[in-house]
């Protein structure tokens, strides 16, 4: 049976007016997040902390110092590029600064999980006797106690915890927040004492925060 013009004319003003008012879908961004495997050309390192800048909405991480100055890194993860911006490591053995800052651009996003963790964001500080975890690229996710202070800004924890391995550097130390983790530090490597054990070593995500200028 023929349709009357008009309700054919009506169907088709319905059809042009909804296909109008599709959302338009954004371009799909790319997440970068801690724990991620970062590469570089002389170095293979752990992201700490990522976050979105209010002021220039910029995604940026920070990792260790010691992965590397001014040269551009991939995320391994999520193929995400950036570039290092900042890198501030002090001489070794006197427990400083060793921490630096990624910006991975207006085309990336923070995640906001450490593998099956949901993050809560926060920058506390741990002491003595506070039960830790870590997460490395290459030796997975472990936990043990932080056994001291090291200088003005880092922390060892002690034996008993697994040994980090390369690539593991610059990964986030986190603690548990009920149901949630919350990230503290940023894993640095291993120690040996002169005649003692190989113990854990991490800077603190607050002290890194300062010394970065991000505060």
């Amino acid at each position: 049976m023929n349709r009357p013009i008009g309700l054919v004319v009506t169907l088709l003003g319905a059809l042009t007016a909804a296909v109008v008012a599709a959302p338009v879908s954004s371009a799909a961004t790319l997440t970068v997040s801690p724990g991620d495997r970062i590469h570089s050309p002389d170095s293979s390192c752990t992201l700490a902390y990522t976050y979105r800048s209010i002021t220039d909405a910029h995604t940026y991480a920070v990792t260790a110092g010691h992965c590397g100055t001014r040269h551009a890194v991939t995320d391994a993860v999520s193929g995400a590029t950036g570039t290092f911006v900042r890198a501030v490591e002090d001489p070794p053995g006197r427990g400083g600064a060793d921490f630096g800052l990624i910006d991975f651009g207006t085309t990336t996003s923070p995640g906001d999980v450490i593998g099956e963790h949901r993050l809560v964001y926060g920058i506390d500080r741990t002491a003595p006797g506070e039960t830790v975890c870590r997460s490395g690229a290459t030796t997975g996710e472990h936990c043990g106690v932080v056994q001291s202070r090291r200088g003005a800004m880092q922390y060892l924890t002690a034996p008993q915890m697994v040994p980090g391995a390369g690539g593991d550097s610059g990964g986030p130390v986190w603690v548990r927040r009920g149901a949630h983790v919350e990230i503290i530090g940023v894993w640095l490597g291993g120690i040996t004492p002169a005649g003692g054990p190989d113990l854990g070593r991490f800077g603190g995500l607050a002290d890194a925060f300062e010394v970065l200028g991000l505060t």
